[in-house]
């Protein structure tokens, strides 16, 4: 080592120390003392005066009572049912299944079959007795979730009536059987 590094380290340190100390001095007279302090010269403000904040000012009044409701309909029609005799929307209800395939073709074939043999019995009142819903047309729908087309046949409001027209419809389409559906009732 020579003598020249010796003296180096003293006056480095030295440096350090002169640039250290009056930062040192700054952090220890402000820690102690309030962070808001005043200017020389002026008062330093007393925020306990201004700072008023009420909770109860900004209460909300506990929601009322919901006022009761009192409807002229029928409960049958506030429930989803119909009214017997009366016309209606779309309800729950049941069709006769008559035939499902996977061709459309064959589903077109055995409803266009479907419509003619309701016709048919219509003109010899037969249905009279068992279907006394009055139709516009037939009431013989295909639809399709996939992959089957369906063929279904009638708008029964309860299970008995379609199976009171299951007994007529079971001496032409042997394999057909009760689904629940989305029914119109007129």
């Amino acid at each position: 080592m020579t003598v020249h590094s010796v003296g180096l380290y003293p006056a480095l340190a030295l440096v350090c120390v002169a640039i250290v100390l009056p930062g040192c001095s700054q952090l220890s007279s402000s820690a102690g003392s309030d962070s808001a302090q005043a200017e020389p010269g002026t008062t330093p403000v007393n925020w306990a005066d201004y700072e008023d904040f009420n909770a109860d000012r900004y209460r909300e009044d506990p929601p009322s009572a919901r006022p009761e409701v009192i409807h002229d309909a029928p409960a049958e029609l506030l429930t989803g049912g119909g009214i017997q005799g009366q016309a209606s929307g779309q309800q729950s209800g049941f069709r006769i299944s008559i035939f499902s395939t996977l061709e459309s073709q064959q589903a077109d074939r055995a409803t266009a079959e479907a419509i003619a043999w309701w016709q048919e019995l219509e003109r010899d009142e037969a249905l009279a007795d068992i279907y006394t819903t009055q139709e516009w047309e037939p009431p013989v729908y295909q639809d399709y979730r996939a992959p089957y087309y369906r063929v279904r046949i009638g708008n029964f409001a309860s299970r008995e009536d379609a199976q009171r027209m299951l007994a007529l419809v079971e001496d032409r389409y042997p394999n057909a059987f009760i689904v629940p559906d989305q029914v119109v009732i007129r």
